[in-house]
């Protein structure tokens, strides 16, 4: 039999033979663990990564921008025209507090124009059609949360009080009264209970101008992509402009984002560890139980490398069937958790509030793949290093035992 040939046909006996009972009970163990074990990490893997992009998306979309150029956006043509920019607008920002007869709350206030309401920032905002927010004779228009309108036990057209904060050095504060003309719902609390739009006429009027700026919103973020757009604007107002990045806006929550999908991808290959550990004991299980095959194919002129070979070959034929159904299932039950997610949201438990659960699952290929390789090699490493005592298996001493 060739050099190659008997290896082959030895995998397949180690991995299925019809006599072999206890045997094929031992790799079908494995299988089932390793294919149990990728469905749960590939369903964590896409929930994280699903959820970390959706909160991202909801703060640039509706917070911050991929980036903020601190100008009048006016003053610069329309940039919305411009490769790769899929919106710009003018936006005024300030901080200030919302009173009803019983509660206080401060808030983050934000001056747009109607056209600020797409329908990308309306699927983000959970809203359909709405009166249009506009200043109401002499009473500014507001978009307010229904986690504020909860707080505050108000809904459409009733009034709050509003006082914008003072800018630092300044002692007067702006008191005004406002109409709520919307509720929106982003499905995040975090941004819920902060964010309030006003009309950007009345923005233009309550809120200090300096805090006037451009947000722009690409197809495609980097910050490559950024800085050379900047660079032609730059160019073409003939005059160096300030302007920040979306994850300078707020710092701790993108470092934490940062942050927390190292530590996940850290534990999941601390659990592929702990799994490599169970297929080397397998494969100890294995050669013991196989002993007096082996002593036998070493009298018939097997050598121990051709032996070793046959059973990495079957051990990692086995993982990487458990691997391709576990990640497959993984990937399937992944795509459709979304149903899911949307049933618990429409239950309103107090215990998920401060999660987002209505977003996009996205499948990390790239992790998947990394992980895949990592276990891969792991358990190649783990099965080679157990295989070594084949080496010392004598016919001699498997005889003497009988």
């Amino acid at each position: 039999m060739s050099n190659l040939r008997y290896p082959v046909s030895l995998a397949r006996s180690i991995v299925y033979r019809r006599a072999k009972g206890k045997k094929n009970n031992t790799v079908f163990r494995l299988f089932i663990l390793i294919t149990l074990l990728m469905v749960p990490l590939i369903l964590s893997l896409s929930f994280t990564e699903g959820m970390i992009e959706g909160i991202t998306k909801k703060y640039v979309l509706l917070q911050d921008g991929h980036i903020q150029i601190y100008k009048d956006i006016a003053s610069m043509g329309d940039l919305s025209e411009v490769d790769g920019v899929a919106h710009a607008d003018e936006t005024v920002h300030g901080y200030g507090i919302l009173y009803s007869s019983d509660e206080t709350k401060e808030i983050y206030l934000k001056g747009v124009d109607e056209s600020y309401f797409n329908g990308e920032r309306k699927k983000e905002l959970g809203i359909g059609e709405l009166a249009p927010l506009e200043r109401n004779g002499a009473l500014p228009g507001i978009y307010i949360s229904r986690a504020l309108a909860e707080y505050f036990s108000i809904t459409v057209s009733d009034r709050l009080a509003l006082v914008i904060l003072p800018e630092y050095g300044q002692r007067k504060v702006r008191p005004a009264l406002a109409v709520v003309q919307g509720i929106f719902d982003t499905g995040f609390y975090a941004l819920d209970e902060s964010i309030v739009f006003i009309d950007s006429e009345s923005a233009s009027i309550l809120l200090p101008s300096g805090n006037i700026q451009s947000e722009i919103i690409f197809d495609s973020y980097s910050q490559e992509t950024a800085a050379g757009f900047m660079h032609e604007v730059e160019d073409a107002v003939g005059e160096s402009l300030t302007w920040a990045g979306y994850d300078e806006f707020n710092t701790d929550m993108y470092e934490n984002f940062t942050t927390s999908r190292q530590i996940i991808f850290i534990v999941f290959i601390t659990i592929l560890i702990a799994a490599v550990f169970y297929i080397t004991a397998v494969t100890h299980e294995l050669i013991e139980d196989a002993k007096e095959e082996i002593a036998m194919q070493k009298v018939l002129g097997a050598r121990s490398v051709s032996i070793m070979s046959a059973y990495v070959l079957a051990i990692t034929i086995v993982t990487l069937c458990a691997i391709a159904a576990g990640t497959a299932l993984g990937i399937a039950l992944s795509q459709n958790l979304s149903p899911f997610m949307t049933f618990l949201k429409s239950y309103d438990l107090s215990a998920l509030r401060y999660y987002l659960l209505d977003f996009d699952i996205a499948i990390p290929y790239a992790k998947i793949v990394s992980l895949v390789s990592i276990l891969l090699v792991m358990s190649i490493i783990s099965v080679l290093l157990s295989l070594r005592h084949i080496i010392h298996i004598r016919a001699l001493d498997v005889l003497q035992q009988d």
